[in-house]
């Protein structure tokens, strides 16, 4: 708590009030002392606050009066004083004496409102006392200590690397419940290994997600420490190893194992979408090339190469899929023409929407794809995602290898030092063998034969991602 301005001197209690700037002059001194003629500290505890109130009485008939002072005002008055301190222009004594003068200003003013306790001090709000214990810190010249103070700027400098935003604000997201568990007032000395299994155990263990994301939560704080660690802010690192602790509160929930489609499957889904929908050469590119959809999603005219048949995906999840060349499989050849001749605003795939915080344009058409799906009846362990899973079967099945699967569908899997260094690359022509392997049947063929040529995307009237019951 900040300080009660009881002195004891030998075996003597007494008070010593500090004089703001303002009223030395007119007072004639620094602080305002006097002896409460007892060796007891619960009596002068007791005894203080007539003195105290005498003394503030004085300093008010001095002149000029003293604000309001709230608890939030108290923080921003310390974060000046200190400021001023680092600067040269602020006299540490001084600030401190000040600051003593206006806190005991708002302690009096407090207690004419809220219950007391045993000593005669206002009983603080938790907010409040919160504010009060950062504002001493802040004085003291250890704000780089408070936790919410190294959050906040670590996740600035989180903020200049070539993350999405979508990652950032979750790692603000999990940074804030740490922030919530352990109180905006603490410092990270605070949160000990003892803090760190509790947080695991109230916070994460009855958390609504998967065990993945809870990992994905320690792993985003355990890099925040790590960060603080090496910059001296902190000892150690608390988490480490806490993940032990971490339970999947998920496993009543239904499980469903994701397989691979089946070609009636296949046919079914893109027989399901409108010939004029954009979904329908979104879907079929995803299923005969094993692209993410992301990737198909960020693909312009300028990204295919008609002359050798290929796409360049020079956006993707991670760096083995950045940059990499896969070729455009026959079945799809028809319907790529037709979307380079009929593009209007340069994207291959025409009139996808960017949504959520990193505008990606793949979001909405991937739940559109989906409700299809969910309307066509097809199994529930079948999604999107699922297509790049029937690739890499069909490929495995067909005795493809796995580094060319990997370099086809940009994985890096658990590589060899000899493949990961010392190999060249595939050839295109090694990938476009191994694609042709993919076929799901005379009927899809079929159909794409049927549709693609004549391929004309209209736009629809607004997607309801949400079924209304």
């Amino acid at each position: 708590m900040p300080p009660s301005y009881l002195k004891k001197r030998g075996s003597t209690w007494y008070v010593q009030v500090p004089v703001p700037r303002h009223a030395q002059a007119v007072i004639g001194a620094k602080t305002l002392q006097r002896s409460l003629r007892t060796g007891c500290e619960k009596t002068a505890h007791r005894g203080r606050h007539s003195v105290i109130a005498e003394f503030q009485g004085q300093i008010a008939s001095a002149g000029k009066p003293e604000p309001r002072w709230e608890a939030a005002d108290l923080e921003a008055y310390a974060r000046r004083l200190a400021a001023g301190i680092s600067a040269g222009t602020v006299d540490r004594e001084q600030a401190e004496i000040d600051f003593d003068a206006t806190f005991e200003g708002f302690l009096s003013r407090r207690a004419q409102r809220l219950p007391k306790d045993s000593e005669g001090d206002p009983i603080l709000p938790p907010a409040e006392l919160s504010q009060v214990r950062r504002a001493h810190t802040i004085l003291g010249g250890s704000e780089a200590t408070l936790l919410d103070v190294a959050i906040s700027r670590w996740l600035e400098l989180e903020g200049t690397k070539k993350i999405t935003r979508g990652d950032l604000q979750d790692k603000t997201r999990y940074l804030s419940m740490l922030r919530e568990f352990v109180g905006s007032d603490a410092r990270l000395v605070d949160v000990t290994r003892q803090k760190a299994v509790e947080f695991v155990d109230k916070v994460l263990t009855p958390w609504e997600v998967t065990r993945k994301t809870k990992l994905r939560a320690l792993q985003v704080i355990e890099a925040f420490f790590i960060a603080a660690e090496l910059r001296g802010q902190a000892d150690t690192n608390p988490f480490i190893n806490v993940g032990r602790l971490v339970q999947d509160t998920t496993a009543g929930r239904k499980s469903l194992n994701r397989r691979s489609w089946k070609p009636e499957e296949i046919h079914q889904l893109l027989r399901a979408i409108p010939a004029t929908d954009n979904a329908w050469p979104f879907a079929a590119i995803m299923a005969f090339t094993g692209m993410r959809n992301n990737e198909v999603a960020a693909l312009r005219c300028e990204h295919v190469d008609r002359r050798r048949w290929c796409f360049t995906v020079v956006k993707s999840k991670t760096k083995a899929g950045t940059g990499r060349v896969v070729p455009v499989h026959p079945s799809l050849q028809p319907i790529v023409k037709r979307l380079l001749e009929t593009s209007t605003d340069g994207w291959l795939v025409p009139g996808l929407e960017a949504s959520g915080v990193d505008g990606k344009r793949s979001v909405t058409i991937s739940k559109h794809v989906n409700r299809i799906k969910e309307d066509a009846h097809l199994p529930e362990d079948l999604d999107l995602y699922c297509l790049r899973r029937t690739v890499v079967t069909q490929m495995k099945r067909a005795g493809v290898e796995t580094l060319l699967r990997n370099q086809i569908i940009g994985h890096k899997g658990r590589q060899t030092v000899e493949e990961e260094h010392y190999l060249d690359p595939e050839t295109l022509e090694a990938r476009r063998t191994a694609l042709a392997h993919i076929s799901y049947g005379a009927k899809v063929d079929a159909l794409m034969a049927e549709r693609s040529p004549a391929f004309a995307f209209v736009l629809p009237p607004k997607r309801k991602l949400k079924r209304t019951k």
